[in-house]
């Protein structure tokens, strides 16, 4: 027969009285006396902080260390909280402790995590409060302006003080502020056309950090989302004439959006003869025929523009172009 006390830091006494069976016989045995020490339950257990760094989640715990706890379970729940999976425990943790859960998939989905502490007895006590990781995806698709959604972050003791957007592309490649929003914000429009010039690539990456209100503790947490990275395709402008005799007496297309590593732009007469080629973004066509400096005869010309972006993907563009002499 087993008995577990229900509390400690009390004397407890024992005796057994064996009956004999179908009688009045009894029998008492000696007693047992004994003091039971209940192992400290600690005064906080807080995940300041649930990150993503790739593919990567970072859950910080705080708890409080010299007080005999015998190890940590980490729980995690991937259907918003109506289940939880013990992922990993830690003998004798160290706090601040820090635990990195490589089987997430964050770019996809949200996570809650929960810490309980287990004591000395080998009881398992003090459950934390709930910590998410934060989802950042794309909502729309919009010419010049990219729309972004988030989830919420849960649960730090008194919420989330704001949440911040960080931007980087190809010329600033390191986060840049972009603005602050409130609490119950999670959605934001970027509208970057002031960015549309050479030598930006048209790749705009995106993560959202929430700040959390201050707490007892004292340690604001931070909580920072996966990124999200958005391409648009790139903008052509390419002139419909040329004037030898005018202003606009040189010809070259205009583009912008794009990362490429390959350039080149044939002009073709109507018999699909090659008449010129560009082969460098700075070149333009004056009206001469390919290496012989002989001027072309009026007329329509056709234009075939080839890239190939840092992915590797070709893009391709075609039209007309009409030669005033």
């Amino acid at each position: 027969f087993n008995f577990v006390v229900p509390e400690g830091d009390l004397n407890y006494s024992f005796m057994i009285n064996a009956v004999f069976d179908s009688s009045d016989l009894t029998s008492f045995s000696n007693t047992l006396s004994f003091y039971v020490d209940q192992p400290p339950i600690p005064q906080y257990s807080y995940i300041s902080s649930v990150s993503v760094y790739q593919d990567t989640v970072r859950v910080v715990y705080l708890g409080e260390n010299n007080i005999g706890i015998n190890s940590i379970n980490i729980y995690r729940s991937s259907d918003l909280g109506l289940s939880f999976t013990n992922i990993h425990s830690e003998n004798s943790p160290v706090f601040p402790y820090e635990f990195n859960d490589l089987a997430a998939s964050p770019n996809k989905k949200s996570y809650l995590y929960k810490v309980s502490v287990v004591d000395s007895c080998y009881n398992e006590v003090a459950f934390s409060n709930l910590g998410s990781s934060i989802l950042l995806e794309r909502k729309e698709n919009n010419f010049l302006s990219n729309e972004i959604k988030w989830s919420s972050y849960l649960d730090w003791d008194n919420g989330v003080d704001n949440y911040e957007i960080m931007l980087n592309n190809n010329i600033n490649v390191n986060d840049q502020f972009l603005v602050s929003l409130s609490n119950n914000n999670f959605s934001y429009s970027h509208d970057f056309n002031h960015l549309v010039n050479y030598p930006f690539d048209g790749k705009l990456c995106y993560k959202i950090i929430a700040n959390e209100a201050s707490n007892d503790l004292g340690i604001n947490g931070q909580s920072i989302s996966n990124e999200l990275c958005i391409e648009h395709s790139p903008i052509v402008y390419v002139p419909n004439a040329i004037n030898l005799k005018g202003i606009n007496n040189k010809w070259k297309p205009l583009i912008n959006l794009i990362d490429y590593s390959e350039y080149k732009v044939s002009i073709f007469n109507r018999v699909g003869q090659l008449i010129y080629e560009l082969n460098n973004i700075n070149e333009f066509w004056d009206g001469t025929i390919l290496n012989s400096g002989r001027i072309a005869p009026l007329g329509i010309y056709v234009f075939l523009i080839e890239l190939k972006n840092s992915r590797g993907q070709f893009i391709t563009e075609k039209g007309s172009i009409t030669l005033i002499r």
